[in-house]
């Protein structure tokens, strides 16, 4: 049951996890010269401080043409106990989209006996702590989480992957730098970057 619960929570953080991994690689074939620059096209990241709609409207109304985009929210973990009541509390809060937890998923499948849930854990326990994942809503952001550490003071949470705020920009092949700029004036923009592509080898 702890393998089941395990790829559960792998489903969670696995995007964050290959994002590192991509840019590790990516930043390997930079460095060797296997990359280039991608023409005609930017990529832009979006402050937490607006709603991704809002800000994906604001892109249009300008007249900019939006190729893909990205928005995943912010993951938080909980390791240690969490009481049935910080659990229920926890699903309701207007921040939170979903909630997994180690010993309810456990308690789930094995009913409620306490005495088989405590001799699961003891032989199958590969974690040192109880473990709860929590995904936020897409609207929630750093002072979302703030305000969450404030609403239950006993919870230690820590932020597994910060999400992303991302859209590719399309523009004139040339014009990349000058769009860049441009969405740098915007207090919705965090930040651009030009666009690695990897060159075919022959």
């Amino acid at each position: 049951m702890k393998i089941r619960f395990l790829l559960i929570v792998l489903l969670f953080i696995a995007p964050a996890i290959f994002a590192q991994n991509i840019d590790d690689t990516e930043l390997k074939q930079l460095q060797s010269g296997e990359y280039g620059l991608k023409a005609g096209s930017i990529q832009a990241t979006f402050t937490d401080a607006i709603h991704p709609d809002s800000a994906l409207q604001q892109m249009k109304e300008k007249g900019h043409k939006i190729v893909s985009t990205e928005f995943k929210p912010i993951l938080l973990s909980i390791q240690g106990e969490i009481s049935e009541e910080q659990l229920t509390a926890l699903k309701e809060n207007k921040w939170v989209n979903m909630v997994i937890n180690e010993s309810e998923i456990l308690s789930q499948q094995q009913g409620a006996d306490p005495e088989i849930l405590k001799k699961i854990k003891e032989n199958t326990d590969i974690m040192p702590t109880e473990f709860t994942m929590i995904q936020l809503k897409l609207e929630a952001n750093k002072k979302s989480v703030d305000e969450l550490r404030m609403q239950f003071p006993d919870l230690s949470f820590k932020m597994t992957w910060s999400g992303s705020r991302t859209a590719v920009i399309e523009t004139e092949p040339g014009k990349e730098i000058d769009l860049m700029d441009e969405l740098k004036k915007l207090d919705i923009i965090e930040s651009t970057a030009m666009i690695g592509l990897l060159k075919e080898r022959h």
